[in-house]
């Protein structure tokens, strides 16, 4: 999430920055729908690891949503289950 900060009130600064933050959202679920499925043992053993990849980091955060929900991972299932966040 992009915040403004500071006392001067830009309206066109906060629109961009609003559409910016979408567009980060929106490629963000992109790429956890579309990362890599793991089993539960890559998992695991990722929790372990004080330091994961980028890609790594997507695919337990797939791995999570279709182990709790039983679902496929779409970009819309993502998003909502961040809205539940």
């Amino acid at each position: 999430m992009i915040i403004p900060i500071g006392d001067n009130n830009d309206d066109g600064a906060s629109k961009w920055m609003k559409e910016a933050g979408d567009a980060f959202s929106s490629e963000h679920c992109n790429n956890v729908a579309n990362a890599k499925d793991i089993d539960r043992r890559a998992y695991e053993s990722r929790q372990n690891q004080d330091y994961l990849k980028p890609e790594e980091a997507l695919e337990c955060e797939k791995f999570r949503i279709q182990d709790t929900y039983g679902m496929t991972v779409t970009p819309e299932l993502y998003q909502f289950f961040m809205k539940l966040r």
